[in-house]
């Protein structure tokens, strides 16, 4: 089973895919938590040069470092767990970057999908859980002291393309929204009123 987790900045996702994780583990499952980018050497190496070094990324180059880092962990974690027949939780996957750099840069869909594809080797979730928050929400959770990282910084022009994505392609992945307003524990209820039918059918 693979269950991702995406959304906007500051939305919760991450604190709801280490805890899904945590539950899943004491519950007796096996389970697998990564995250994008990333979880892998190559993925961290990746990580600190797309979101903490002053540097210009154009577009496409920035595509192409995100999808290294899941091709990767793809490789080396994801599918050797599914394989071995453990649930992997993943903070980020495909859709983030149809949202980010897709949606929100301008890239063209039609060549980023078969870049992803690529990157991928066609693995899709089982089911993708989008966290949705007010775009003003995102500012209100960082706090005076918080040092945004370079995509957090973009305006909020930038994150109203981002989250139009994710909604529209989500209906496309069949993908579930749920309100990242909620309190912590009502929302992790929702996520597990969604992943447990599921694993009950496995």
């Amino acid at each position: 089973m693979f269950i991702v987790f995406e959304g906007l900045e500051k939305s919760g996702k991450s604190t709801q895919a280490k805890r899904l994780a945590d539950h899943l583990g004491r519950a007796g499952r096996a389970v697998e938590l990564v995250a994008e980018p990333g979880t892998t050497t190559l993925g961290m190496g990746i990580r600190e040069l797309v979101l903490y070094k002053n540097i210009a990324i154009v577009p496409c180059a920035e595509l192409l470092l995100y999808e290294a880092a899941r091709a990767q962990v793809t490789a080396e974690r994801i599918r050797p767990a599914l394989q071995a027949g453990r649930i992997v939780v993943a903070d980020r996957y495909t859709l983030s970057s149809i949202a980010y750099q897709g949606y929100g840069r301008g890239l063209e869909l039609r060549r980023l999908r078969a870049v992803d594809r690529w990157a991928t080797q066609g693995l899709r979730a089982d089911l993708t859980l989008y966290f949705d928050i007010p775009l003003e929400e995102m500012g209100k959770r960082q706090g005076h002291a918080y040092q945004p990282d370079r995509l957090e910084q973009e305006n909020l022009e930038f994150f109203h393309r981002v989250r139009s994505g994710y909604l529209r392609e989500l209906r496309r992945v069949g993908g579930k929204r749920l309100d990242g307003l909620k309190p912590a524990d009502a929302l992790f209820e929702d996520v597990l009123a969604l992943v447990n039918p599921l694993l009950d059918r496995a």
